[in-house]
């Protein structure tokens, strides 16, 4: 049987391995970057034993850069912490959502089945959660479905960060509690 320090350090491994491989070679990760210090593993391992120790870590859980470092597009122990799967899906798809019809994140025109236009505009606020619909509504105009999207998504954020406070990195936590939804972003 392993002992723990094994664990840690091949747990360690793999999350250094995978950050490694997705930069620059995935579309989402293109221009994503490593902070220097992170690409040398004894530093990334010295940062995860922190997380590992200090509780804020959970063997289900992913590596995050993008809430506490606002859409970052490096990954470093200033803007990194562990999140469970489905929050930091849910921060990945709110990001890379743009609608194709205008700027505004979280709001879409919705199309018909065939994906024609239905003739006229019909704008979706929708927020899914671990494959649930956790939000939807539609409006008549894009600008009141972005703000209905912005009050959902904030509110859900904010409920999310306090059911998981005792678990999180306190700076993931403080992250949480104050994200705003930005129309860009």
């Amino acid at each position: 049987m392993k002992n723990k320090k094994d664990w840690i350090y091949k747990k360690a491994r793999e999350k250094w391995n995978s950050m490694r491989e997705r930069c620059g070679k995935h579309d989402a990760y293109i221009d994503v970057t490593i902070r220097e210090d992170w690409l040398d593993f004894v530093n990334f391992e010295k940062w995860f034993r922190e997380q590992v120790n200090d509780g804020w870590y959970d063997t289900s859980w992913e590596i995050d850069k993008d809430i506490i470092g606002k859409a970052t597009r490096i990954y470093s122990p200033d803007h990194c912490a562990f999140v469970p799967k489905p929050l930091n899906i849910l921060f990945s798809k709110a990001f890379n959502r743009r609608n194709i019809y205008s700027t505004s994140r979280g709001a879409y025109r919705v199309m018909s089945s065939n994906g024609e236009d239905f003739g006229y505009d019909i704008f979706c606020a929708k927020i899914l959660y671990d494959g649930k619909v956790i939000f939807h509504e539609e409006f008549d105009y894009e600008l009141f479905a972005f703000f209905e999207y912005n009050w959902a998504f904030e509110k859900f954020i904010q409920e999310k960060a306090e059911e998981l406070k005792d678990k999180l990195n306190p700076k993931m936590y403080d992250a949480l509690m104050s994200y705003r939804v930005l129309p860009m972003g």
